[in-house]
């Protein structure tokens, strides 16, 4: 993975994360953009 969760929790220190994990995801984008990826999904509320 590119990034770690925590990094990005430390980049973004001021937003309240309400929802944060790392996931595989099937992606599905286009003809040569196909398969699992590791991702990371953010909910966040800047304070």
């Amino acid at each position: 993975m590119l990034f770690d969760l925590e990094e990005i929790k430390e980049d973004f220190a001021d937003f309240d994360f309400i929802e944060a994990y790392e996931t595989d995801t099937n992606l599905e984008e286009g003809k040569y953009h196909v398969g699992t990826a590791s991702v990371i999904r953010i909910f966040a509320v800047k304070k």
